[in-house]
């Protein structure tokens, strides 16, 4: 029997979901054909994306130039995304390496 395991995007930045990969073991060892995906893991890895943080960098400079109502933290936190930008993406894919399956490890971002 084959079996698909997935955990879903719920946004939780943490790491990986130690769930699934203990259940994909216990399933293997009695005999199942199993896969995994961490679609959670997933998401993050593309919103992590050095384009895509750009893109949304981009988007929230818009939203300030514009004016109109804005969160208090909101101006803040564009400063400091602006500041850490370039040190966020230069670190991603090392610290997203880490989450990878070794065979998976070739690949970044």
């Amino acid at each position: 029997m084959r079996v698909l395991l997935l955990y879903p995007p719920q946004q939780a930045w943490y790491g990986p979901h130690l769930g699934l990969p203990s259940l994909t073991a216990f399933l293997r060892r009695a005999g199942l054909e199993v896969r995994q995906r961490d679609l959670n893991q997933e998401l993050n890895r593309r919103l992590l994306a050095p384009r895509w943080l750009a893109r949304a960098l981009a988007r929230a400079r818009e939203r300030a130039r514009r004016g109109g109502p804005l969160p208090a933290t909101f101006a803040p936190a564009l400063g400091w995304a602006e500041a850490a930008q370039e040190r966020v993406v230069e670190a991603l894919p090392g610290a997203l390496a880490v989450l990878r399956a070794p065979a998976d490890r070739k690949s970044v971002v």
